[in-house]
């Protein structure tokens, strides 16, 4: 078994140079949400497309 803590830090206080930065990231990343989110496929689709690697 294995136990992990993971924390995180939400920036606070940002310039409004820092914030421009975050919003130009969230436009970059809408649409392809699927290649950067692990959440957006389940445990089976990995074990579908690890099964598929198999077979080419």
């Amino acid at each position: 078994d294995l136990l992990c803590r993971v924390m995180v830090e939400t920036p606070v206080n940002l310039t409004e140079r820092q914030k421009d930065l975050l919003r130009q990231l969230d436009e970059t990343m809408r649409g392809s949400a699927d290649r950067h989110s692990p959440q957006s496929s389940s445990w089976l689709d990995g074990v579908k497309r690890f099964i598929d690697g198999f077979k080419a």
